[in-house]
């Protein structure tokens, strides 16, 4: 008796089932083939006489005889390129103008580095469906996750400022100094792989014009060597001046090169397939703004979970979520890239979407910082106010006090027991006084209380900083050393001497402390380094914010506009508000009226300002189709009154040329209307 099995286990194959054929395909590939049709094999061959790409859309025929690049290979390309932007945008936290330089400088890399591979893959239809393609993008992944992992603490001017005495600090530039070296590495071996397929492409094409491809090869192979030599500049004299400015200046050259051999080049006709770039733009910004979405998780979860989360915080989240929605509401309304009238500006547009997308992903650092910094400043707020609010003297047992310090994150009592064994090693007489009485003022308990209470206040703000990533490594380091330092001459003692002989000195005159006096200078220095840091986004948000508006109007232009005015009045809006938000970074003011610009009127700023320009070319959009139904309405009258009197009428729509054929109308001039009698 043989053993059961279903009858479809042994059906023949249907050798007619093309989508079987085609699936296999997928699975079943050679280690490399030709992307170019098979026809210029024939003599009498002429590139000329070929269309740009024989197979644009998907037919019937497409099944039998092209393999389209699998769209799982896509993604994994455009996600192995996400990791090195996580990296940036997750480890490198914006704050002052060089950050903001360091960003734009690792986003332009990065961002080309996935560009001049997609240009080969997708907009010259140069990759197919192969095995020695899978290697190559397999290497592609490696380097990216190598790049992403010098991606932490990113800064230019390493290399041109003095190094720190900081051990944190001076890790830190060590670490950068090497990621300098990494880079340059990384983008000569992608630079090599890359010439190395161009190479290949130029063996195998045959009767024809390929200047552009010899053009693209050089580029490629200068780069590589710029890249190459920048890392040899780098390893010379890390810590020169001149080697870092030349390490940067090859860089921008090696980037310019490969631009500017792109932007001149044509890509040769008779390819089995053309891809879609603004499909493979489109996967890309959704995977990028993806990304950045996802990093407003982390602030929003901060802010509900803070001890100063109130309707003030609610409302900067929501404000913050409505610059979003504005931002792909007026995003979408300005880039049609279809629209383009012609490839020399698809091309222009597709470069031009860098620039769009380094500013968006700015802007989303910047309200997430911002969002940071008012959560930390109302958490400080309401922290000090439990720990300092009870109506007796300072007691670190009392409930109050406990809960203060459990809101931030902190035991107080496992923190005093490490601060049991500092508080109290210095007395007041250490120190010079102007005023001899202090010991008789001041008992040692008063010193130990005041001490304490300086050394707690330290570590809930410690604690609060590095939750809201409003402070770096080595200040986080410095405020740990203020809180558990036993050495002689502590900064904690200082302030507390300091603090008690104001306190004397205001009581000898009958007064309070003066606001012009610093109590605890130690404590200030390293507040109002962290301060700074933390306000420095604020600086910076609406110029970007108003940058990116202007972005937005230029991907008009290049778009190509309607020939009307109205849509010109569509794009000298975004300018117009674009300007005003950028002026709003050139207003110098206090630290204190910055402060309070950005805890109140920051984000409604930018919200106010994006929604007026919704509004306006809103109201320009319902003009501009009141006018074209005039027009249309006119057009049939006239028509109507031509068919009547037998004569031709002349059509005032006019074709821009645009790629979706679509009818463009403008106002006739009244030279070209028939004679009408009265």
């Amino acid at each position: 008796m043989g053993v059961w099995v279903p009858t479809y286990f042994n059906a023949p194959l249907n050798p007619e089932d093309r989508a079987l054929a085609a699936e296999l395909r997928q699975k079943v590939i050679p280690w490399a083939k030709t992307p170019f049709d098979p026809i210029q094999e024939d003599p009498n061959f002429d590139e000329k006489t070929l269309p740009i790409a024989q197979h644009e859309e998907e037919d019937e025929g497409e099944l039998d005889t092209v393999e389209p690049v699998p769209e799982w290979l896509e993604l994994f390309f455009d996600l192995a390129w996400t990791v090195t932007f996580s990296g940036l945008s997750g480890n490198t936290p914006i704050k002052g103008a060089m950050t903001v330089l360091s960003f734009i400088i690792f986003f332009v890399l990065a961002w080309w580095l996935w560009t001049a591979q997609v240009l080969y893959d997708t907009k010259a239809s140069f990759y197919v469906n192969d095995a020695l393609h899978r290697f190559i993008l397999l290497i592609q992944f490696l380097l990216f996750g190598a790049l992403a992992a010098f991606t932490s603490g990113f800064d230019i001017t390493v290399g041109f400022k003095e190094p720190e005495n900081d051990a944190g600090e001076q890790a830190q530039a060590e670490y950068v100094k090497r990621a300098f070296q990494a880079i340059s590495i990384i983008f000569f071996l992608t630079r090599v792989i890359l010439a190395m397929q161009y190479i290949r492409i130029i063996r195998m094409a045959k009767r024809r014009n390929l200047t552009s491809m010899y053009m693209i090869l050089g580029s490629l192979l200068s780069s590589a060597v710029l890249f190459l030599g920048a890392s040899f500049v780098t390893r010379a004299n890390p810590d020169g001046h001149l080697n870092n400015a030349l390490k940067i200046a090859m860089w921008g050259l090696a980037i310019g090169l490969e631009v500017t051999a792109y932007c001149l080049s044509t890509m040769p006709r008779g390819l089995l397939t053309k891809g879609s770039m603004p499909a493979r733009l489109s996967t890309l910004t959704t995977v990028v703004i993806g990304e950045g979405l996802n990093g407003f998780i982390e602030p929003i979860t901060a802010a509900v979970k803070s001890v100063g989360f109130n309707a003030h915080v609610a409302g900067q989240v929501i404000l913050a979520g409505l610059i979003i929605f504005l931002v792909f509401i007026i995003y979408f309304q300005s880039f049609r890239a279809r629209l383009a009238p012609n490839e020399a500006r698809q091309n222009i547009l597709h470069r031009k979407l860098t620039p769009w997308r380094q500013v968006y992903n700015l802007v989303l650092e910047g309200l997430k910082s911002i969002l940071n910094i008012l959560t930390l400043e109302n958490s400080s707020d309401k922290f000090l106010s439990l720990m300092l609010g009870g109506d007796g003297p300072y007691d670190p047992t009392a409930p109050s006090v406990i809960d203060a310090f459990k809101k931030v994150g902190v035991d107080i009592g496992e923190l005093n027991e490490k601060i049991n064994l500092v508080v109290g090693a210095v007395t007041p007489e250490v120190f010079d006084f102007d005023a001899p009485d202090i010991s008789a003022a001041f008992s040692p308990d008063d010193f130990d209380v005041q001490e304490r209470i300086f050394r707690n206040l330290a570590a809930g703000i410690q604690a609060l900083s590095k939750s809201f990533d409003a402070i770096d490594g080595p200040r986080e380091e410095k405020l740990a050393d203020y809180v558990t330092s036993f050495q002689p001459n502590n900064q904690a003692a200082n302030d507390t001497a300091t603090f008690l002989k104001l306190q004397l000195q205001a009581a000898a005159a009958n007064t309070t402390i003066s606001d012009d006096a610093d109590p605890f200078p130690n404590l200030s220095k390293l507040l109002d380094g962290a301060t700074e840091e933390r306000l420095a986004p604020a600086t910076w948000v609406a110029p970007v914010a108003g940058g990116l508006l202007i972005a937005f109007a230029l991907i008009m232009i290049v778009n190509g506009l309607a020939r009307n005015r109205y849509a010109w009045w569509s794009t000298c809006a975004r300018v117009v508000v674009g300007i005003s938000l950028c002026l709003l970074g050139t207003i110098n003011v206090s630290k204190k009226a910055l402060e309070a610009w950005t805890e109140n009127w920051l984000l409604p700023t930018i919200v106010i300002a994006y929604a007026v320009l919704y509004v306006v070319d809103y109201v320009i959009a319902v003009f501009q189709a009141r006018a074209l139904e005039l027009s249309k309405q006119q057009f049939e009258r006239l028509r109507a009154h031509a068919d009547a009197q037998s004569r031709p009428v002349t059509d005032f729509r006019t074709d821009t040329g645009a790629s979706n054929s679509s009818d463009r109308w403008k106002e006739p001039h009244p030279s070209t209307l028939p004679h009408l009698r009265a």
